[in-house]
């Protein structure tokens, strides 16, 4: 998964003041923990932080902000870009195996 890009884009700075808050949390976050050996951690990070810059609509980026401002330490953070690997992602990239294995 790419880096989370250092600047958020004016349009979404304009959107609330908790995305602007939540991505610098997550920027830190990602420079804090890219040298750890578990990539799965910075993936999860980095998953949270795409769900601000690319989410379905202003209302979803608010509501992935409020959830990551929210969190008490970094486990926590953690453990909720995880949440939404195993609840969301996953589930979207297994949905082309199930429709091209289900019978007509």
């Amino acid at each position: 998964m790419t880096q989370l890009p250092s600047e958020l884009p004016v349009c979404l700075k304009d959107v609330s003041p908790t995305i602007t808050g939540a991505y610098s949390i997550l920027l830190e976050l990602e420079r804090s923990i890219s040298d750890e050996p578990d990539s799965r951690r910075l993936m999860y990070a980095r998953i949270l932080g795409y769900l601000i810059l690319e989410g379905p609509s202003d209302q979803a980026r608010v509501t992935v902000a409020q959830e990551v401002v929210s969190c008490l330490n970094d486990n926590d953070k953690l453990d909720l870009g995880k949440m939404y690997y195993d609840h969301y992602l996953r589930a979207c990239m297994l949905l082309p195996l199930l429709v091209s294995h289900t019978p007509l």
